[in-house]
């Protein structure tokens, strides 16, 4: 049945009629008995790739020249996708946007199935995303307007509103309404002053402000919970501890740990924030409504009241706190074996840091014997655990992250990696395997839930994947591994496997995850490609996400008197598609500000050099790597100190004598302008380094 696929292609093509019953189609094509599960097989992958949908068990559409709605993503290089539920999302070329922006919800058709999968155009913009910018407000005698932050929009911005009281030369927000008007002028406040980049991410993102100071009283929640102690299962006597980040103020998961001869016995500990903050309550309507916690370096802004988020549902030393209990067992080799839920109440013992647990793990700090056992046993599991996972073709992607550190005015001090520490996968390991116990046990009851799904990679990005790589890794097992048709998620871990260490490493790691697609919520399970799971959820930050929220109280109403309270597929829909449209607000806003603090430490760095590592060639420069820098960096093609011939095919750059730049090569660069609220890193080449 080698052909079949494109036999079926050719076929749905032809024909004029759109739908077509499964059982016309395998007598049809003279599908034997034997073979009709393999055929059904062929039309779920032809519906992963964007060919066809299923109407029901019986019927598929062909969605060529179907027309679909939804929102469009617009991709720095021009082009959108229409993004969908279920299956591919649809590829807009460039041409065909009809003016549609990012964030619009727009009408499309499907023109073609390609190769790739499918492709359409937009026939018409059904809602304009509201457009927030920023740039810098300047006054003069003859006129008033905004120099605009991003690339794209005209040089000057005229605003309408609200300019009068605000001084010149300060950065604002603003909305654009036409091509070169704004309205809605909000002061961010003095291009210097360390406060201007939160103001700037808090407009452009349209965050949420402070909770309301009354919106729950300490005292009711105290009665509450105390009435509630005695209803629930007591594991304070087990040694429990939490493991954070060193200023982290939420603790919203503990873990308990021991050994016995036949294996592991593992209780993941998670603050039970459902119990406070019940589904559709008040408090529950603006947890939705911010849908998840944003984390701005020194700022947080809370998805749940901080009386709730710091104090009540935090697991804090020696308090005693409800809990949702995942008790696990596991033999010697990592097989679980049995696993239990309880609404229990817990006391962590111990609060510890990533770093310091580390340290004692190295003997390098002195803890109490019993804490130091259960953190042993804990990171004996999760060995086992992280072993089975790269096994199976998980990608682990263990790029440091860089740190800012801060004055006590508020300005940039320091930028440094974060250090590497096992602790960190210890942690992992453990809510990894307690969101696959959730899910599993939820798709067995067949109700309808809230999976963490992320799906294949797109081909185009697979495609322009293997052609980076191929040119940057000589090595002949990568070399052939880069021939293959396709690439499986076991491929890419020999890859990154292949390039630990070493300098190429960066590069990879960043091209491999620019081809993943975005993991997101759904109640359609589709997998998790990343994590080589069936399934997979999120249920371990209940205090900084709504799913999290949403999926503890799921587990409330499996109680034989709530099953009627059960929420019906429609409504965890949309909690799923406003989880995954507030995560992704928040990476960027959590993303961006990390930038424009390093860029504010790298201007006082100007002139500087460092050794980067060329990560992209594009017509009009070339994109730099600078470690030292945290950065990466753009030299400009007309900066160049010699003439040069751009291969853009090949990702090649001739020189002068025969030297050549390419992906991968190392070269000296120096730090030569720095925008800050742009985002931007100018470079200045410098010269090629020696491999």
């Amino acid at each position: 049945m080698e052909n079949l696929k494109e036999k079926l292609i050719k076929f749905f093509r032809k024909k004029k009629n759109k739908k077509h019953r499964i059982k016309k189609l395998i007598k049809l094509f003279r599908i034997p008995k034997n073979k009709k599960q393999t055929f059904l097989e062929i039309l779920e992958e032809m519906e992963k790739e964007g060919v066809i949908k299923f109407l029901n068990k019986k019927t598929i559409l062909v969605v060529e020249n179907q027309i679909i709605e939804g929102k469009i993503e617009i991709k720095s290089n021009g082009f959108g996708f229409l993004l969908v539920e279920k299956g591919k999302d649809v590829f807009i070329p460039k041409r065909f946007l009809k003016g549609a922006m990012d964030g619009d919800v727009v009408k499309a058709v499907i023109t073609k199935i390609g190769k790739k999968g499918p492709e359409g155009k937009v026939i018409s913009i059904l809602k304009k995303g509201e457009r927030r910018f920023s740039g810098t407000l300047w006054k003069s005698m003859k006129d008033t307007y905004i120099e605009p932050d991003q690339e794209g929009l005209p040089p000057k911005i005229i605003p309408l509103s609200n300019y009068k009281n605000i001084p010149s030369g300060n950065k604002v927000g603003f909305i654009l309404i036409k091509k070169d008007k704004a309205k809605g002028l909000t002061n961010l406040g003095h291009p210097e002053d360390p406060e201007t980049a939160y103001n700037l991410i808090k407009f452009i993102y349209n965050l949420p402000g402070e909770y309301p100071k009354d919106v729950i009283k300490e005292e009711i929640l105290k009665k509450k919970m105390k009435k509630e102690i005695k209803n629930r299962k007591d594991f304070t006597n087990l040694v429990t501890f939490t493991i954070d980040p060193v200023n982290a103020k939420d603790f919203d998961d503990a873990i308990s740990a021991f050994k016995t001869e036949k294996g592991y016995e593992l209780y993941v500990h998670i603050a039970d924030v459902s119990f406070f903050v019940p589904l559709e309550s008040k408090i529950f309507k603006e947890a939705e409504k911010r849908g998840t916690s944003y984390y701005l370096i020194q700022k947080v802004i809370h998805m749940l009241p901080n009386l709730l988020s710091e104090k009540f549902c935090s697991l804090q030393p020696n308090r005693i706190r409800l809990a949702k209990t995942i008790y696990i067992f596991l033999d010697l080799k990592g097989n679980v074996r049995k696993f239990k839920f309880y609404d229990s109440i817990i006391k962590s013992d111990k609060r510890l840091n990533y770093e310091e647990a580390q340290d004692i793990l190295e003997g390098k700090i002195k803890i109490e014997d019993k804490i130091f056992e259960a953190l042993k046993v804990s990171e004996e599991i999760s060995r086992i655990l992280k072993e089975r996972r790269r096994r199976r073709g998980s990608l682990d992607f263990d790029l440091p992250e860089p740190e800012v550190l801060f004055t006590e005015e508020g300005k940039v001090k320091l930028v440094r990696f974060e250090k590497a520490v096992f602790t960190h996968s210890l942690i992992e390991e453990c809510m990894i395997l307690a969101n696959r116990m959730i899910a599993k046990y939820f798709a067995k009851k067949n109700l309808p839930f809230i999976y963490r799904i992320h799906e294949e990679p797109d081909i185009r990005k697979i495609e322009e994947l293997k052609k980076i790589l191929s040119l940057m890794l000589k090595d002949s097992k990568i070399q052939n591994i880069l021939r293959k048709k396709e690439l499986t998620s076991s491929d890419l871990v020999q890859i990154i496997e292949n390039v630990k260490g070493k300098k190429e490493e960066y590069i990879v790691i960043k091209s491999i995850l620019k081809a993943m697609k975005q993991a997101k919520y759904s109640t359609q399970n589709a997998g998790h490609y990343g994590l080589a799971l069936m399934y997979y959820t999120h249920f371990t930050s209940p205090i900084r996400r709504l799913t999290d929220l949403v999926i503890h109280n799921l587990l409330n109403f499996m109680k034989k008197d709530k099953l009627s309270k059960y929420p019906d597929e429609e409504r965890l829909s949309e909690l799923a598609e406003r989880a995954s449209d507030t995560e992704r607000i928040a990476q960027k806003a959590e993303w961006d500000i990390v930038d424009m603090k390093i860029l504010e430490h790298l201007k006082q760095r100007t002139g500087e050099e460092g050794e980067g590592i060329v990560t992209g060639i594009i017509s009009n420069g070339i994109w730099v790597y600078v470690p030292d820098f945290y950065f990466e960096g753009f030299i400009e093609k007309d900066t160049l100190p010699f003439k040069s011939k751009f291969d853009l095919e090949n990702k090649q750059i001739y020189l002068k004598r025969g030297e050549k730049i390419e992906i991968g090569s190392r070269i000296l660069v120096s730090i030569d302008r720095v925008l800050i609220y742009s985002k931007k890193l100018f470079l200045r080449y410098k010269k090629v380094l020696k491999k």
